[in-house]
């Protein structure tokens, strides 16, 4: 898989979990994805969701409303 959107109010972390899991996360080249900032939440999952994709050879920009990660080549 070439391109990966999110823009799933809110489930984002769930998917990006379970893609890290089931290691399908290493077919996919580049992620476009909306992030839903909820202070208690984003505390754990924003952090999480960044060393996942670092864990995974990706780069990353935040770009509000979420975050653009492409593969390192």
């Amino acid at each position: 898989m070439d391109l990966l959107k999110l823009d799933i109010e809110g489930a984002e972390y769930l998917v990006m979990k379970d893609l890290v899991k089931t290691e399908k996360i290493k077919f996919i080249k580049e992620i476009i994805m909306e992030y839903h900032h909820t202070p208690l939440e984003s505390m754990r999952q924003l952090p999480q969701l960044l060393t996942w994709l670092e864990d995974n050879n990706f780069y990353y920009e935040l770009i509000p409303p979420g975050i653009h990660a492409y593969r390192k080549n």
